[in-house]
Parts: structure tokens; C-alpha cells; sequence
């Protein structure tokens, strides 16, 4: 068997997806629905099966949060702040052929902390304790 039909074997067996409808340029993340914790899966298991050092990663660049947080329109996470790049079979298949993830991303900046998830908490623990005081009260 081929080294690439390793890799759509390994990315059917992985996402569930069918091999025969995979090809060399399929965006598995937006094409197929793989992204987030599902995708940061795939990727960890696909350094491991194909001895792939990811250090280099950017999730961020590759998929969205599988989380909502309202609080993003005001605060944009760290994928609305970057210009997606696609995870495909070909690129995959040229990062094992070098046994690392060599991506050159484009130079950004990211804020020091994450606001949106800082305010959700906020809004979360004002709910809990308002909520708590009110049934304290009651």
C-alpha cells in the first residue's frame, strides 16, 4: 500500500470520512466538518501515526473554535483574526515525507489575552451569583 493510501485510510478510519471521495486537495475541515477539538485530534494522532513533529501548529489558522461565545463579536478569537489556510491530504502527505509541520504562517499578532473568554466568565460567575443571592434572599 502506498504511503498516501495510508494517509486516507488513516483520515477515513480518524473522521469517519470515505476514502473514495477523498483527493489530494480536500479541505478536511471545511468540506467535511472537521474542525475544532475534533480537528486538534486528528492532528495529534496523525504526528503520532505518521511520526510528524507538529510543534510548529497553529490550530487557529486551520479551524474554527467548536465553542460559541457571544462575547466574540466584541472580542475576536484567534481564528477571526487570521486568514484560514486548509488542511489538505497533499499537505499532509509532504509533512510526512519531512517528519515536520512545515508551515510558514504569516506574521501576526495575537492579543496577550483572550477577552472574549475573560468576559464570558465574568457574565457566567455575575449570573451564578446573582442567581445564588436571589435564592439566599427568597
Amino acid at each position: 500500500m502506498s504511503d498516501i493510501h495510508k494517509l486516507f485510510d488513516f483520515i477515513s478510519r480518524e473522521t469517519g470520512i470515505d476514502a473514495k471521495i477523498l483527493n489530494l486537495d480536500s479541505d478536511i475541515s471545511m468540506e467535511f466538518g472537521v474542525y475544532g477539538d475534533d480537528l486538534l485530534e486528528l492532528i495529534d494522532r496523525y504526528s503520532i501515526e505518521f511520526e510528524v513533529n507538529i510543534e510548529s501548529f497553529l490550530w487557529y489558522f486551520h479551524s474554527p473554535e467548536e465553542a460559541t461565545n457571544p462575547f466574540r463579536l466584541i472580542f475576536p478569537p484567534p481564528d477571526r483574526r487570521v486568514e484560514r489556510i486548509p488542511i489538505t491530504p497533499r499537505m499532509l502527505f509532504t509533512f510526512m515525507e519531512t517528519g515536520n509541520w512545515d508551515l510558514e504562517y504569516p506574521r501576526h499578532r495575537l492579543p496577550a489575552r483572550r477577552w472574549d473568554i475573560i468576559s464570558l466568565k465574568i457574565f457566567l460567575l455575575t449570573v451564578g451569583l446573582s442567581g445564588l443571592i436571589i435564592a439566599v434572599l427568597s
